[in-house]
């Protein structure tokens, strides 16, 4: 039985410097699909709408643009993600708007490049750090991943208390694992192994795993949450989050927060 789609999500990219300009320009093509396939939904004849339906709210702003009326941004946002370089003044700036003015929201905080260390201070927050030599295009695949997992049915139900328990208050990596081959569950394992280390002194992980096709069977949408549990120490609490669909651009992808 599928957790049901989230009609009311509002979400926000707020991007800074020429580092967030690359990321929001991808983000804004990344919201506009996934607002397509909305609409292609409720106007499918199997959907059937009511009039007084919300819709997702999905936008991106520039630094100046919401430091001038953080609010009028900010308001009713359920998940917000800021991107920049934070050296300057701008990036702690917004920071510091968002966290004073952001109500019930969750912030994602992806610092690129060189700049002073950040330290989430809030349990509302989640400072990310990315592995990799392209941070943009992960960032914008994560985001496009976890806002879809908040958008659509899901499989396997995970409450949003658990994720803040999780990723609330920490300064946390992600690393992505990508395979263009239905062959992918031995790469995920090196994958793993990889970060084996960083894994077993971790005090939380979430892992979101994404497939290529709306059909996988329910039993094999555990193995990488088994896979995983031999990396983690006892007691360290764990998210597993999944998303089947078809239009993916690849046939399985991991994104491993840790």
């Amino acid at each position: 039985m599928c957790e049901p789609q989230n009609h009311d999500l509002k979400t926000i990219f707020i991007s800074l410097g020429a580092a967030g300009k690359r990321a929001k320009a991808r983000i804004q093509s990344v919201f506009d699909g996934l607002m397509r396939e909305v609409e292609s939904i409720h106007s499918s004849r199997h959907a059937s709408t009511p009039e007084d339906q919300s819709q997702p709210m999905l936008t991106t702003a520039g630094g100046k643009s919401f430091l001038q009326t953080p609010s009028r941004y900010l308001r009713d946002a359920d998940l917000v993600y800021l991107c920049g370089t934070s050296e300057g003044d701008d990036f702690p700036n917004a920071r510091r708007a968002i966290l004073q003015a952001m109500g019930k929201s969750f912030l994602f905080t992806f610092p690129v490049g060189p700049g002073p260390a950040i330290q989430p201070v809030s349990d509302q927050e989640c400072v990310i750090h990315i592995q990799g030599t392209n941070p943009m295009e992960a960032i914008a695949c994560f985001v496009r991943d976890f806002t879809f997992w908040n958008m659509f049915p899901h499989t396997i139900s995970c409450d949003w208390a658990d994720i803040k328990t999780c990723l609330g208050g920490k300064e946390k990596t992600l690393a992505v694992y990508c395979s263009h081959s239905h062959d992918y569950e031995k790469g995920f394992m090196e994958f793993l192994t990889q970060h084996r280390f960083e894994l077993a002194r971790s005090s939380s992980v979430l892992l979101h795993c994404g497939w290529e096709r709306p059909d996988v069977p329910w039993g094999e949408l555990f193995w990488p949450m088994e896979m995983l549990e031999g990396y983690v120490r006892k007691g360290v609490p764990m998210v597993y989050l999944e998303s089947t669909k078809t239009g993916l651009d690849t046939a399985f992808r991991a994104f491993l927060i840790l």
